[in-house]
């Protein structure tokens, strides 16, 4: 009897793991953590390419408002290019809260594919034609050839400055990007120490508990070594914008 116990505290217990890896494994794969305005999941881009992004991209953003972020992706799985790059524009709240001027770039190189995304408040100024300009002139021909920073740094770069000149200010891409301390990493410490702690209770029985999973999406802030403040709190995408393949 003690025996058979014990097998099914086993059993439960490694249920318990299993489902905890399982957990953690959503919960990084659904999340974006950015190095200033870049989250380079798909690990195409170097350090150098990186730092010359966000140079332009933080000073586009302090003197319009304006955010753009420059995402790339190991896989799609299994959704469209559209879906995915919506829904970066609308649960990161990319862009000016109230003025909704936000772009995403998404590169998905497994698939090929890419996306520029225009928020509602940009509509006005990057229109799909232009959007797929950019894309056509700028980015495919360097992916064609396999050159991703390239591609990704020029169309970056031709999108905030049209959107710059629309505003009649011009870009900087020289001097440092400010950065401040980053809390998004002690609270993941905090947070897998508590659940290491609430599966040692299970496992000994000491306390029975009741772990409210959320969703895994990360909207708050930048996460990774240069951290600016966070987005803006916009998030209004309506589906404009430019996709497209190679």
């Amino acid at each position: 009897m003690f025996q058979k116990l014990s097998m099914k505290k086993s059993f439960i217990f490694s249920f318990l793991v299993f489902l905890f890896l399982a957990v953690l494994s959503c919960f990084a794969d659904s999340s974006y953590k950015f190095d200033g305005f870049v989250c380079d999941n798909a690990h195409v881009l170097t350090q150098n390419a990186k730092e010359s992004i966000n140079s332009f991209l933080w000073d586009l953003q302090k003197k319009t408002g304006t955010d753009i972020a420059v995402v790339t992706v190991k896989s799609l799985d299994g959704r469209s290019i559209e879906e995915t790059a919506l829904k970066i524009g609308r649960n990161l709240k990319i862009g000016k809260k109230g003025e909704d001027n936000g772009a995403v770039i998404l590169v998905a190189p497994k698939e090929r594919k890419l996306r520029i995304e225009i928020g509602y408040g940009l509509e006005g100024i990057i229109t799909d034609g232009h959007a797929g300009r950019i894309r056509d002139e700028q980015m495919i021909p360097y992916f064609k050839q396999g050159d991703y920073n390239s591609g990704i740094y020029r169309g970056s770069y031709i999108l905030a400055k049209d959107i710059a000149n629309a505003y009649g200010v011009s870009l900087s891409t020289q001097g440092p990007v400010p950065k401040k301390p980053d809390s998004s990493s002690e609270g993941d410490e905090w947070f897998l120490v508590l659940l290491v702690i609430i599966f040692v209770c299970i496992r000994f029985g000491i306390f029975p508990v009741f772990i409210p999973f959320g969703t895994g999406y990360r909207t708050g802030g930048f996460g990774g070594s240069s951290s600016f403040g966070g987005f803006g709190g916009g998030g209004g995408f309506g589906g404009g914008g430019a996709s497209g393949s190679w």
